[in-house]
């Protein structure tokens, strides 16, 4: 989800609040339709924010294998929020 939240300041209008809900729960539903294994990498990322390498010992696999873990998932979010919500971009 932080990849959605890191675009929240905390003095907004009720009108940005709104907004930024509204994005958050589009974030939540989207991530919950990915894999375990997806969402499990991208928060160790985004929320744990550990390295690659640290994800990889946590895991169990070599780094190369959670970068590439990492990048298919992204992949997938992408492409599942590009379905669902077409006029908004995820940067």
């Amino acid at each position: 989800m932080q990849l959605g939240l890191g675009l929240v300041a905390t003095d907004t209008s009720p009108s940005e609040a709104r907004a930024r809900d509204e994005l958050r729960e589009r974030m939540r539903q989207t991530l919950e339709l990915l894999g375990d294994r997806d969402r499990e990498i991208l928060w160790m990322r985004h929320y744990d924010e550990l390295t690659f390498g640290e994800a990889a010992s946590v895991l169990g696999i070599k780094e190369s294998a959670a970068t590439l873990r990492y990048v298919r998932a992204l992949k997938r979010l992408k492409d599942l929020w590009q379905k669902f919500y077409p006029d908004s971009r995820l940067t």
